[in-house]
């Protein structure tokens, strides 16, 4: 297939831009990408097992040096505050996204991840895009349901499943989350 066309994508003081490794010059590009990997790689539960910082750094680098991958460096005013990361991109189905925010927050950020989410999902063509946040962040698990309406896999089936109507009586908030929360990504 051939490659989307990835372009800049702006919301409020926040600039996304395509992610090129080795754009400008050789100090500027080696800062900024120092920049990348040491925000990512300090962010430990973005790994699912347990590595060293050194370690991180090698995987991010791999994955953002991907050419089957999508990533956004997210800048504002002259500073580098993240990278939006597409993998397991199948045009015209699905992708799995990965958001780092350096200094950890996300408030600020949720109209340009609306925004990218909507760019994605029209200039890829997705059906999909998908996120997988573990159980244990619960307050990044109610961001990305409330604020960019990302919803668990199956829920709408598990809505229908007979036992969500016996759950209710029960004291169970919500069955049909409660029950896809358990064999979703």
């Amino acid at each position: 297939l051939p490659t989307p066309r990835v372009r800049n994508i702006l919301a409020n003081s926040f600039l996304a831009v395509p992610y090129k490794p080795f754009t400008g010059n050789e100090v500027n590009d080696e800062r900024r990408n120092a920049r990348i990997l040491d925000g990512v790689s300090g962010l430990p539960n973005m790994f699912p097992i347990v590595t060293t910082q050194a370690e991180r750094r090698v995987i991010v680098a791999g994955y953002l040096t991907n050419h089957d991958n999508l990533a956004w460096e997210i800048w504002r005013g002259g500073e580098l505050h993240g990278i939006l990361l597409l993998t397991r991109v199948a045009v015209g189905i699905d992708a799995l996204c990965h958001i780092a925010f350096f200094d950890r927050t996300l408030w600020d950020k949720q109209t340009l991840l609306r925004n990218m989410i909507g760019v994605v999902f029209r200039d890829l063509k997705l059906q999909r895009l998908s996120a997988e946040i573990p159980a244990h962040l619960d307050p990044l698990v109610r961001f990305a349901r409330t604020k960019l309406g990302f919803r668990f896999e199956g829920e709408h089936a598990a809505a229908q499943h007979a036992v969500a109507g016996r759950l209710a009586p029960l004291g169970v908030n919500n069955p049909a989350k409660w029950l896809a929360h358990w064999g979703s990504r």
